[in-house]
């Protein structure tokens, strides 16, 4: 080690014993050690061999990482096994913080507005998410909340399928929000007053008696 460094840089630990671990040297007085960054540092034992110390940068300060009094001059070999496994956990936890500051940062795709009762979440498998409010004292529905192919087929008493090929031929009423076109919704109330017609309905199948066209 030059008598102008403080120690080398450990850069890269390859698993293969054959392959030289790549440092570079660190000036003295040596700067404080980035997060993850290891120094390694040897001088002669006062015996035989070598004393090696490394140290390990963290966020706000560095610590003594390992020692190894009075090694061989094969000591690579007897350091390598530590410094690879630090190595590999530090650039494992830099992934990992990288990716949680993402997920953290990212805006919620879903957003409830609740009123007088907690807003309900729910998914279609025909559909994304999207937020249900609740039903007032009478039973009704708000118009707030749109319904998709599968709330509109429960309503018609046809399977979910039906209700899509309807609305493939024109079926079905215009959708109030085509902003999505394979995935349209209506609100409850334009199927209020509106009368489903056509080949393949099955106005026996509906739940309420008055909307029946069926005679005994």
């Amino acid at each position: 080690m030059p008598p102008w460094a403080s120690g080398a840089l450990v850069h890269r630990v390859p698993a293969s014993p054959g392959q030289p671990i790549k440092v570079s040297w660190a000036p003295d007085p040596a700067p404080r050690l980035p997060l993850g960054h290891i120094r390694l540092r040897w001088e002669p034992a006062a015996g035989a061999g070598w004393d090696i110390t490394a140290r390990l940068g963290l966020a706000t300060t560095e610590v003594h990482l390992a020692a190894w009094p009075a090694a061989a001059d094969d000591w690579p070999r007897l350091v390598r096994p530590t410094l690879r496994e630090v190595t590999e956990l530090c650039s494992a936890l830099a992934v990992a913080t990288a990716a949680l500051r993402v997920a953290v940062t990212q805006p919620s795709p879903i957003k409830c507005v609740a009123r007088s009762n907690t807003a309900a979440i729910s998914q279609e498998p025909d559909s994304a998410p999207r937020c249900s409010q609740p039903t007032d004292e009478s039973g009704a529905t708000d118009d707030q909340e749109l319904w998709g192919y599968r709330e509109v087929a429960a309503h018609l008493g046809i399977n979910l399928h039906a209700a899509h090929a309807r609305g493939a031929r024109g079926s079905l009423p215009a959708p109030d929000d085509p902003s999505i076109p394979d995935r349209p919704r209506w609100k409850p109330s334009t199927f209020h007053n509106w009368s489903p017609r056509g080949q393949g309905y099955r106005s026996d199948l509906r739940n309420n008696p008055t909307d029946d066209n069926t005679t005994d």
